[in-house]
Formats: structure tokens, sequence, C-alpha cells
């Protein structure tokens, strides 16, 4: 073996040694720079009143923030953190942008206010086109301008009419915002925010109103479809379609996109969430578990921020730990679901007592499903000692399941609980499997629901339990709970 001088070994040393150190500082100064974008930015947007002429009311305010997180995430690569209260504790390296906002002569102004470390320089603006406003107004964060027209429309009042309709209640039945959506489609075509609206609105216009199930759906399709040719993937737009379609029944074109959404933002918290709906309808529970965790991740926060219950904790059989996330802060108020679930969660744990006033109270107040007040009804007559009434309006209700365009087999395996809560157990069981052919196939809870122990007595309990497994195979063959990540 040839043997190399001490001295030629000191000398490369010599050499080696101040290329690898100078090596190491520039990782590390590439770190430095690098590191913060690749760690979740988080971001929360609090779009305040304004006393000056021209201030936004309540629903444009919240349309305009809506707007502005969707700049951040399809755009800027954020983390927004929806849901939160204005002045909440944020988790750790968060900012808080805090805008007022005054339109007129088709001029939007944004003033905004930054808090938290590292923040910009809170600089007042100056008035201009909602495109222009925005732009400036994220550019200190490096967030680029948005293609024109892409997500809002150019028209300044057509923008603003835009924010007014984003940020409408969502316990808003009347069919006035899908006819107000679909002339802002007619006029913006190009616009995907107006298309992925346009969509959801329908959806929700199909729900209230029996004179739209004929056509709805179709039209609901047609405009979540056109938002996705337009921008694929954006994450607010997929949380609705994921709804829409795991409600009528396609459970795997939900999950498509939703899992799409989430390769193409990463670090969307929203996109996370547009996966566990679908998820666990179709029994990846999983995958469901999976997407809560990278909410969480993303959000820094210990619980998950949403519209509407995590079942999946209900479906894994962890009752307290439902009934704990019922309570968790709501990106928007739903009393009349939230008290349906917090009454079921009771009964579920044998406190029929604490079970009755949410029933109760829900019965006063709204829900976007329709179907959950008579179904509160039909608890609280049950639990009044009424059963001969509460079987009444179940049946009833089992009856308009038959005839709805928006299936929801979540919805409908709670019409087959409720039955199982009445004694009924072959209609309980009669509606579980109509609840399997709307796409709810969530193996385990279907036997392991203890309002269907009944029904799972009878004799055809065994050849729906064989369906259910088939399906269910399939599609965790099809969405692997890894497509989410860890």
């Amino acid at each position: 073996m040839l043997q190399v001088p001490p001295r030629l070994m000191r000398r490369r040393a010599a050499v080696i040694l101040p290329l690898l150190l100078l090596a190491a500082l520039a990782g590390l100064w590439t770190l430095r720079r690098v590191g913060p974008l690749q760690a979740p930015r988080r971001i929360q947007v609090v779009v305040a009143p304004s006393s000056d002429p021209g201030g936004l009311d309540a629903d444009q305010r919240e349309g305009l923030r809506q707007l502005i997180a969707d700049h951040l995430e399809v755009l800027g690569g954020f983390s927004v953190l929806e849901g939160l209260p204005p002045d909440a504790t944020l988790p750790p390296g968060s900012l808080r942008l805090r805008v007022r906002a005054t339109f007129w002569d088709s001029h939007l102004r944004l003033d905004p206010a930054w808090e938290g470390s590292r923040a910009p320089a809170s600089i007042p603006s100056r008035p201009g086109t909602p495109d222009w406003a925005i732009t400036e107004l994220l550019a200190p964060l490096g967030v680029r301008g948005a293609p024109p027209g892409l997500l809002r429309p150019d028209d300044p009042a057509a923008c603003v009419e835009l924010m007014g309709l984003l940020g409408r209640p969502v316990l808003d039945s009347t069919q006035e915002p899908a006819q107000r959506f679909e002339r802002l489609a007619a006029a913006h075509p190009g616009c995907a925010t107006v298309q992925y609206g346009l969509g959801g609105a329908l959806y929700v216009a199909t729900l209230h109103h029996p004179g739209e199930r004929a056509n709805g759906p179709r039209r609901a399709e047609e405009a979540f479809r056109e938002g996705m040719k337009l921008l694929p993937g954006l994450p607010r737009g997929i949380r609705g379609y994921a709804f829409f379609a795991a409600d009528t029944g396609r459970v795997r074109e939900a999950l498509e996109a939703s899992l799409g959404a989430v390769d193409a933002f990463p670090r969307s918290p929203t996109a996370a969430m547009s996966v566990a709906y679908p998820a666990r309808v179709s029994g990846l529970l999983d995958a469901a578990e999976r997407a809560l965790r990278r909410q969480s991740r993303l959000t820094g926060l210990p619980g998950t921020m949403h519209t509407t219950t995590d079942n999946t904790r209900l479906y894994r059989g962890d009752i307290p730990g439902f009934a704990a996330s019922l309570d968790l802060p709501q990106a928007g108020a739903q009393p009349a679901l939230l008290d349906f679930y917090r009454g079921y969660a009771r009964l579920l744990a044998g406190d029929r007592a604490r079970a009755l006033p949410y029933f109760q109270r829900a019965l006063a107040g709204e829900a976007v499903v329709p179907a959950f007040l008579p179904l509160s009804r039909v608890y609280a007559l049950a639990l009044e000692g009424r059963e001969a009434e509460a079987l009444r309006e179940l049946d009833d209700l089992a009856h308009s399941r038959q005839m709805v365009q928006v299936l929801d087999g979540e919805l409908t395996f709670k019409v087959a609980e409720a039955y199982g809560f009445l004694d009924r157990p072959r209609e309980a069981l009669e509606l579980a499997n109509r609840a399997a052919t709307q796409g709810f196939i969530c193996l385990r809870w279907y036997e392991t629901a203890p309002f269907l122990a009944g029904a799972r007595r009878l004799p055809y309990w065994a050849t729906l339990r064989r369906h259910l497994q088939e399906r269910q195979r399939m599609m965790e063959e099809l969405f692997p709970a890894t497509r989410i990540g860890p």
C-alpha cells in the first residue's frame, strides 16, 4: 500500500479543514435563511370594523378576510389560522395581521397593523383597486400578486360583492346567494373563487329548497368542476367540494380532490381538513386521524379548528374525546348541529338527564343541514317519555331521506341509530343498509354503534357486514393512510 508522507498529510489537512469550515458556515447561513421558509409559517388575519366613511359591513369584512387568507395560502405558502378569536394567544412564531378596510369610489384602502416577532412595519396604505390593495398589503411578506381575475374579479364593485357573498353566515338558507353568485359567474367566468363559491351556494340551496333538488346537484358539480379547472386544489374551494361530493355518494372523487389539494398546498390546514370528512365516512379512520394531526402540526394548536363536528373520535369509540371536541373553537356558528351532537354524546354515555336540554336547545337554533332539527325533536320527545310521537316524527324523517338528491349517508345512519334508540331494530337495519348505499361505509361504527346493538342480532346483518368489508378494503387500497403523511 502506498504510504503518504506525514508532511503531505499535514499540508492536505491545512487546506481541507478551512474548506470544510467554510462549507459549514455557508450551510448554516443557508439554513438560517431557508429554515424559516421550510417550517410552517403561521398567520392569523383579522379584518376589524372601521368607523370611516366607506367602512365594510360584517359580511364584507369576513369575505375580505377569506380572500386575504386564500392569497396567503395559495401564493405565499402560509399556514392560515382560522376560527380563532381576534385577541387569542397565538402559537410561538406566528404573526397576526389586523386590517381596517374602507371602500369608496371603486378604491379599496387596507390599513395594516402587524403583531408578532419579526413582524413587518405597519405603514399606512394608499387607496387603490382591490387587486392593487391586496397585493400591496401582502408585499412585505414576499407574497406575489395573483394572476388578474383568478382569485377575485377585476371589477372593483364585483370584488366587493364577492366579499359580501363569501362572508355571509353559513346558516343563510335563502336562495339569494346562489342567484347572485350565478350573476357574478356569468360576468366573471375566469374567477376561480366565484366558481367555487357558486358550487357551495348551490349545494346549500339544494339542502334547504326542494325545488332546487332536481338540478341543484348537477349545477353545483359543474361550478365546482369549473373552479377546479381554473385553480386546481384551492383549499377553501376543495373543502366545500369534498363535503358536496361525499354527501352525494361519491367519496372517491371527494378524496381524490382533497388529497390533491394537500399535495398542491402542503402548508394549508384547510387542505388537510378537507381530507377528514370523506376519509371518515369511507371508514378510513387512520387517514382521517392523520389529517387532524397534520392540521394540528400546521397550526401549532393542540386541538382542531373546524366548521363541523369531528366524528373521527366518535367512530374510534372515544366518546369522551368526541364530546370534548364539540367545545373547540368554531370557524362558524352552527348551534343546532353542535347542540344535537352534545346531547347525542351524552346519550351514548348513558346520561339521559343531561342529554335532554341540548336536544331542546337545538330545536330553538338553526342548522345548515335541516334534518338535524327533526332528529333533535325525535330524541327530545323520546327522552320526555313521548315515544309514540317520537316514532311518528322519525318515520316522516326516514321517508324524506328516500327523496333527497344530496344523499348524505352519514346523516341517514344517524336516522338508523335513532330507530335503534327507539327499539326498532328492523327499521334501524334497513336505514343502516340505505346509508351504506349512499356512501357511508365506516365499518367500525356499524360494528360498535351502541344504538344498533339490536340490529346487529338480525340475520341480514352478516350480509351487510360482508358488503361493508369489501367496499372498505377497496377504499383502503385506493387511498392508503400514508398519502396524508405521518
